[in-house]
């Protein structure tokens, strides 16, 4: 995270950033919501708004449905790294890295 952004401007930038995921809002383009997935979701953990994350976790799943290309994968699982409880969290982690590394 970077060091000059406090807990409130995060939430900001999270309230900004759901345009990214909305297709009614104008500053949506196709593909673009998966280059921020993650650091979308680590904003909404970071600023108690993990429902936002675990929100856009759920329809980029469902939009990349039945099998996503390797990269959107690997966001999704460092997605889910980021909402899991710490003793799942690694699981996660490692799928990612697998994905990368199988693609």
């Amino acid at each position: 995270m970077n060091p000059r952004l406090q807990p409130a401007s995060i939430g900001k930038l999270t309230n900004n950033c759901d345009a990214f995921f909305a297709p009614a809002d104008p500053a949506f383009g196709s593909g673009i919501e998966f280059y921020g997935l993650a650091d979308f979701v680590e904003a909404a953990v970071l600023s108690d708004n993990a429902e936002a994350g675990r929100a856009v976790i759920d329809e980029i799943e469902r939009v990349s449905a039945p099998t996503p290309v390797p990269w959107i994968e690997t966001m999704l699982h460092f997605g889910k790294a980021l909402l899991a409880p710490p003793e799942d969290a690694e699981q996660f982690f490692l799928r990612g890295m697998r994905s990368m590394r199988d693609a």
